[in-house]
This record gives structure tokens, C-alpha cells and sequence, in this order.
């Protein structure tokens, strides 16, 4: 068994200490919120038991569609169809994974997830807006020990300092009215990201097809890396990327075996077998630095 059979009583501490976290959300009639920074604004607002974020930029006022958002009264359910997708590179390798790097750390819903079924992996991110990082804690339940290594930095900037191995890297960075950065998904930025990724690691980005460079990120990955795999749904792409090959029937018994033992509320392996393989399309120029 790939994760970790952690004894029931930790896991019942754990969601009982996350859903404690969010007591008082979870009793609350309305919340109705804004958070004005530097550069964007923050909107948070609960709908029935859902707490939902958006961004907005501050000259134009755009609204982000939803950043993050949460079941406050079954927090461990990754509501965000993609997000249960990107859950899937837990299992890219027959390991458990060791240290997780999420650049774009948001409402933090993945690295809660990630920390709750592999507590022995170090959790490390960042997000550029430093009132995010303080909304994760304040609103989304995400406990001091997930956000210790968690940075208020341009994740770019924030990588370049470590020397850290990762197993995963999860690129899911969007500003203000939720556009994607363009910096974070260049050739040369995958390459920073493979040499920061461990042997059997894999990088992980969502991207979205309102985005007019999408094809040419995914581009720069697949020139990057020596294989990649796209899951696509509702105009979300999230395509993972690793050196090493990803045996399909692997990446299926490993999840099969997850959902028998953990029983998430989620379909994982409905997700897994819509992965695809993404070849090479040479007649799409890949994003380099010096096109921004």
C-alpha cells in the first residue's frame, strides 16, 4: 500500500483539530468579506456550508472566477473537480511523497489533503500575496505546521533559493482577476522546476483554455520534460510532467488500493483513467522568457 496506514485515532485528532479550526465559519449565518492589499483584493463569502475565495484586481475591480473554496462541514472533500485531479501525483510514484512544493499556495485545500494522507512529507509553497497566506490560516482551517514553510514570494524567486528535492511541484498561480502568470510557465522556468524535482518527481500545472498562451506553456513542458500526461475537463488542463515514464496500470492499482482503504468522497480513479499522454506538437512555439 502506497499511503501511509496511519493509526484512526491520528486522523480523527486531525479532522476534528481542522474542523475545530472552523467552527466558528461553519456556525456563522453570512460571511461576507473583502481584504484589501497592494496589489489585489481578497472576496470571501459562504454560501450554505461552502466558503468560497476570489480575487480581484485593483484597478480594474475584475472578479476572479473562484480561487479556493471549502466544505466547512467536510473539509477533506476537494470540491474543484481539477484539484481532485491534481491529487492524482501523490501516486506518480510507488512511493510515498517526501517533500511537496505548491507555488500558488491560495486557500491551501491541496496541501490540507496532501498533510492529512501523508503526514511524514514536508509541505513547502508559496504565494505572492502575503494576505492569502494569512487567509489560509484565518479561513481555511490550514493549521501553523502545514504553513511553516509556506512563503509570502514570487514562487519563481522562492525556488531559485532552495536546493530542496521535490517529488511533487504544483504550479497553480493566477493574480488578481484571475489571470495566469506568465513567468511561472516558460521554458526556462521548467527548467528550474525539473532541476528541483527529484528522480521519479513530477510537475504539476493547471491551466485553463480562456488563457491565450495555454498551448504554448504546455509547449514549454513538453519540450522540457520527457513525458507528460494532460486530465481535461470543462476547459481545465492539468497536465503533469516527469522525466520518468508513468506506468498507467501502476498509477490505477495505486489509487484503487487509496480509495479501498481511505474511501475519499471523490472519484479518484474516474479521474486517473482520463489521463492522457501529450505529444510533442511541433508546430507550436513554446513560451520562452524572452516573449513577455
Amino acid at each position: 500500500m502506497l499511503a501511509v496506514k496511519q493509526n484512526t485515532t491520528w486522523k480523527e485528532q486531525n479532522l476534528s483539530a481542522i474542523l475545530n479550526r472552523l467552527s466558528t465559519l461553519r456556525d456563522a449565518d453570512k460571511v461576507e468579506e473583502i481584504i484589501q492589499g497592494d496589489a489585489q483584493g481578497i472576496f470571501l463569502r459562504k454560501l450554505d456550508d461552502v466558503l468560497e475565495m476570489y480575487c480581484f484586481d485593483n484597478n480594474t475591480q475584475k472578479l476572479s472566477n473562484i480561487m479556493s473554496r471549502i466544505d466547512l462541514t467536510n473539509p477533506l472533500n476537494l470540491i474543484g473537480p481539477y484539484s481532485q485531479a491534481v491529487f492524482l501525483s501523490a501516486f506518480w510514484q510507488d512511493k510515498e511523497p517526501e517533500n511537496i512544493y505548491i507555488a500558488g499556495f491560495g486557500g491551501g485545500r491541496l496541501a490540507m489533503v496532501y498533510a492529512h494522507y501523508f503526514p511524514h512529507a514536508k509541505l513547502y509553497g508559496s504565494d505572492y500575496d502575503p494576505n492569502v497566506i494569512s487567509v489560509a490560516s484565518k479561513y481555511f482551517g490550514i493549521g501553523e505546521q502545514v504553513l511553516a514553510n509556506v512563503n509570502a514570494a514570487d514562487s519563481r524567486e522562492d525556488l531559485l533559493k532552495s536546493n530542496i528535492l521535490h517529488d511533487i511541484i504544483f504550479l497553480d498561480v493566477f493574480a488578481g482577476g484571475g489571470e495566469h502568470v506568465n513567468h511561472l510557465a516558460t521554458t526556462e522556468f521548467f527548467e528550474l522546476c525539473k532541476s528541483r524535482l527529484s528522480k521519479h518527481g513530477v510537475l504539476v500545472a493547471n491551466l485553463v483554455i480562456i488563457d491565450a498562451r495555454m498551448h504554448q506553456k504546455i509547449a514549454a513542458m513538453r519540450k522540457v520534460f520527457n513525458h507528460c500526461h494532460v486530465w481535461e475537463y470543462n476547459g481545465a488542463h492539468v497536465v503533469f510532467a516527469s522525466q520518468q515514464a508513468m506506468a498507467a496500470d501502476e498509477l490505477i492499482k495505486r489509487v484503487t488500493d487509496f480509495q479501498t482503504t481511505e474511501m475519499p468522497v471523490y472519484d479518484l480513479l474516474d479521474k486517473a483513467k482520463m489521463l492522457k499522454p501529450l505529444e510533442l506538437n511541433k508546430a507550436i512555439q513554446p513560451l520562452y522568457d524572452a516573449d513577455l
